[in-house]
């Protein structure tokens, strides 16, 4: 058997790297697929807030994918809808401060974990692979949806 090419070896440590995250958000009542989207309404500003297609395209998910996940984040408390003033057809989606508090929890729960995972670097390593991770993503274009 050949030995994991660099793309595989990443997919594999991305897959480890959810598993290990999978309980803390479980406990929490989530999936990974929304974990990225609460931290960009969390990064988007003092408002939390964008529009559904805005999130849709940083997350790299489909409008309707971010529908589906935003309709559980909404039944949870976490984030609210709201029409946009100027134009009825476009959609807000806010954290809420339920949302806000939950994110930043878990939030610390990783940071936590990807320093341990980093401290196996050196920071000539690090910057190598902070370098290459940056490569490979500028040469891919286009959302993917993930989900």
């Amino acid at each position: 058997m050949s030995p994991l090419r660099p793309l595989g070896r990443l997919y594999r440590i991305a897959a480890l790297w959810k598993a290990r995250l999978e309980p803390v958000l479980k406990e929490s009542g989530l999936s990974a697929a929304h974990f990225p989207m609460l931290v960009t309404l969390r990064q988007a500003g003092p408002s939390h807030r964008l529009t559904t297609g805005q999130l849709a395209a940083l997350d790299m998910v489909t409008c309707s994918g971010m529908t589906i996940r935003a309709d559980k984040l909404e039944k949870e408390g976490l984030i609210t809808r709201e029409r946009d003033d100027g134009d009825r057809r476009i959609i807000h989606l806010r954290l809420t401060e339920r949302g806000v508090d939950l994110v930043d929890r878990l939030l610390a729960h990783y940071y936590a974990a990807e320093e341990e995972l980093m401290a196996t670097l050196d920071a000539d390593e690090h910057l190598v692979l902070t370098k290459l991770a940056d490569r490979l993503e500028s040469s891919l274009d286009g959302p993917v949806d993930l989900s």
